[in-house]
């Protein structure tokens, strides 16, 4: 009797789930997954009848190089590459701006209770996220979740390359090689899913075992992390630059301003001869309440957070100078 025939009861195993990871000095890379899992219920049946595999457009370049059906009779069944769905990934609904991530939505030919799916995902890594840096992380499967008989992460980084890798909970195996330097993992989750009473389990528990990766305060961490950053001052050094870059006017927004200069004048208006009554009309009193109806600050005007409601006010005159404060392949 092989392992996964102590697992019969459970509606899917994975019998393999492999994780390559090779990058390169210039914080481009890529990424392979190959997977083996056994459908044993209609549900997982249909849950995996379509694979959703997801990716960053920006910087990726997806390759889903086999899905395939092993039947109990031996025969397979494979699926073209070519049926894949370019999908926007549902994340992009709630939040536009992770409008670069994607999934490829692949309908899997003639699945069924019995089979044994396997597929194999590549993603090259075109350009790095920070030149010359690269980071990731891993987490495996938590126990009394799914049942994974072996699961694997390996990371290539170059050898002479500062690499930061943390992995408290799991240890590696290290290997040099050609100048690459080898971190390999490996795991398995063999605890089935807490069954509740109903559910025909001899066990009365349908508490899940406590996850080696969460800590005291029940945050779920990284089974892998790993960076080529010293220390969170380079990081914030990084995006501080990168947030500048971002914060700089297009060809767009200095048309608008021109037009709107040449539409109302390039004078500032001087409210200093005005009475103070006037001015906390226009710009709330010194504790920041509003005196009355916002003022337009034009489309290069300087808000500051009212404490009515947390209303968004304007005040390009007598505000000045001012600023505003303030200052990371499942079924479909």
């Amino acid at each position: 009797m092989s392992v996964a025939d102590n697992f019969q009861k459970e509606a899917l195993v994975f019998e393999r789930s492999d994780t390559t990871i090779r990058m390169r000095a210039d914080g481009t890379g890529e990424r392979d997954v190959h997977a083996w899992l056994r459908l044993q219920s209609e549900g997982a049946a249909r849950q995996f009848s379509v694979l959703s595999f997801s990716y960053a457009a920006a910087n990726e370049t997806p390759t889903i190089s086999l899905v395939r059906v092993h039947k109990p009779d031996g025969t397979t069944v494979d699926t073209p590459a070519a049926d894949a769905m370019d999908m926007p990934a549902a994340v992009t609904r709630e939040a536009p701006v992770y409008s670069d991530l994607k999934e490829k939505h692949l309908p899997v030919r003639s699945l069924a209770v019995g089979d044994t799916l396997e597929y194999e995902w590549h993603v090259a890594i075109d350009k790095a996220e920070a030149p010359g840096q690269f980071w990731g992380i891993q987490r495996f499967t938590p126990p009394g979740t799914l049942i994974v008989l072996s699961e694997s992460l390996t990371l290539e980084v170059p050898r002479d390359k500062y690499v930061q890798v943390w992995s408290p909970n799991h240890k590696p195996t290290i290997a040099e090689h050609d100048g690459v330097r080898a971190y390999h993992w490996q795991s398995s989750q063999l605890i089935p899913t807490p069954k509740s009473n109903g559910q025909g389990d001899d066990s009365s528990d349908t508490t899940p075992p406590k996850d080696p990766d969460e800590d005291a305060d029940g945050r779920k961490l990284p089974s892998v992390a790993w960076t080529t950053y010293h220390s969170w001052s380079e990081v914030g050094d990084w995006y501080r630059n990168l947030a500048f870059e971002r914060a700089q006017p297009n060809d767009a927004l200095r048309a608008r301003a021109a037009e709107y200069r040449d539409t109302h004048g390039n004078s500032r208006r001087d409210t200093s001869g005005e009475s103070r009554r006037d001015a906390r009309a226009a710009c709330g009193d010194r504790d920041g309440r509003p005196g009355g109806a916002p003022v337009d600050p034009g489309p290069i005007g300087i808000a500051e957070p009212g404490n009515a409601g947390d209303e968004w006010r304007g005040c390009a005159g007598s505000l000045g100078p001012h600023r505003r404060r303030g200052g990371t392949a499942w079924p479909t």
